[in-house]
């Protein structure tokens, strides 16, 4: 079997599990609708009044089905690039370490974001995670040429905004600031590994 077609194959490990499990909790909200968004979304001034689990179910519930197919659809061809790159209590960290920093970044650095939805932020984080855990393998080039897609993206949204499709599949206002606290949070994850790597000895 090619490089490419390992690359491109379905998982045949369990390591896909915890963002299958991701998958279909927004899937389920999704049938919640309106309701479900307004119960769920990221709300500073909820957050403030006590209601911690928007900082969980934010990143879960989304703004429309376009919005959420398009994550979705992402979160998919991530699992088949990078699920075996990281195991499952590993996919997990990544998960909880992208949601926590895009918590802690909007609520302490973007004061003026007074609601957020969407799993996008925690993509990033997967992306960054995936690919710099993938550095040193097989797959090395590849690796750096999503890592350096993604740096060009977040360059992008910095200094022109969000990307036009993201910005009409969301169907409301994208919050470019969570695409980079989520690829902190995943590059966290994986930097201790690949110095590791990196340094360790080899015969």
């Amino acid at each position: 079997m090619s490089a490419l077609n390992r690359k491109l194959a379905l998982p045949s490990g369990s390591s896909w599990w915890p963002l299958a499990g991701v998958a279909l909790l927004c899937l389920v909200l999704g049938f919640g609708a309106e309701e479900a968004r307004e119960w769920g979304r990221y709300e500073r001034e909820a957050i403030e009044a006590g209601e911690f689990w928007r900082l969980l179910t934010g990143h879960l519930v989304h703004s429309g089905w376009s919005h959420l197919w398009l994550n979705l659809a992402a979160l998919g061809l991530l699992a088949v690039l990078f699920a075996e790159a990281r195991t499952p209590l590993g996919w997990l960290w990544v998960l909880l370490s992208s949601a926590v920093v895009i918590d802690v970044g909007l609520y302490l650095l973007q004061p003026g974001v007074a609601w957020y939805v969407g799993l996008s932020g925690v993509l990033h984080g997967v992306i960054a995670a995936g690919s710099l855990s993938s550095l040193g393998r097989e797959q090395t080039k590849s690796s750096l040429v999503i890592v350096a897609a993604l740096l060009a993206k977040l360059g992008f949204e910095h200094w022109f905004g969000p990307l036009p499709l993201t910005q009409s599949a969301s169907a409301g206002p994208v919050v470019v600031a969570a695409h980079l606290y989520g690829a902190v949070g995943g590059a966290m994850t994986a930097i201790p590994g690949l110095w590791h790597h990196h340094c360790t000895p080899r015969d």
